[in-house]
């Protein structure tokens, strides 16, 4: 499991722990080589944290952001050689808000920074929940895992994101906001498992109840590799 804000990875392990996951985690160490942390592993998290430093997907940052003290180019690189790794042995990849974007970055895409309406204005954006109309593609991967496509209302909290200027080539858009068309799920049609979603499923109150299934999938496809 990668993360760059490591707050976030008790909820997921009690999220996996309910679906009745009684593996081992190991947790991506920025300290240690990434060979390492993948070693044994069956499948790959790429959680939501802290947004990525726009010269990991080759632009600038913004000039005076009040945010810049919490990029961290560093441990964006780190998780991209994970991802590298995981994608190298096809092992299952679920990205979800930051980990989509980084996903995306991994396989030659962009991202967009500052997409507004998509995070609350308030002081405390990161633990405010606003949200909006998604299209899941009925075809996808994504739909298919879900259990069904069509429309969903699912949580934002994202300050980035990506259109589909910014998305690889590589990738497949499988999800997006009917607002103003902000990419909202992803997947590879090179690989068996790999998916992304910029919502965060894993608060699982504020998304509709199918949305455990990605989890469960997940889950399914680390245990057979």
């Amino acid at each position: 499991m990668a993360s760059s804000e490591p707050s976030v990875i008790d909820g997921y392990l009690t999220l996996l722990r309910g679906l009745g996951w009684l593996g081992r985690l190991s947790p991506a160490d920025p300290g240690g080589p990434p060979s390492s942390a993948m070693e044994g592993a069956d499948g790959l998290i790429l959680t939501d944290g802290f947004r990525l430093s726009p010269r990991t997907y080759g632009e600038n940052a913004p000039h005076g952001s009040v945010d810049t003290q919490l990029f961290d180019e560093n441990v964006d690189s780190y998780h991209l050689s994970l991802v590298s790794l995981a994608l190298e042995r096809d092992l299952p990849v679920l990205g979800v808000c930051r980990g989509m974007q980084l996903m995306n970055v991994a396989f030659g895409g962009g991202v967009v920074p500052d997409i507004p309406r998509h995070c609350s204005p308030e002081a405390d954006a990161v633990e405010t929940c606003i949200k909006h109309s998604i299209y899941l593609s009925p075809g996808s991967k994504l739909a298919a895992v879900l259990g069904m496509g069509g429309f969903f209302n699912v949580n934002s909290y994202h300050q980035d994101g990506l259109k589909e200027s910014h998305r690889s080539p590589r990738l497949l858009t499988s999800a997006y906001s009917l607002e103003d068309g902000v990419v909202e799920g992803l997947e590879s049609p090179e690989h068996s498992w790999v998916i992304g979603v910029q919502c965060r499923p894993n608060r699982q109150d504020e998304v509709p109840k199918v949305f455990s299934n990605l989890f469960q999938s997940f889950l399914e496809r680390a245990e057979d590799h």
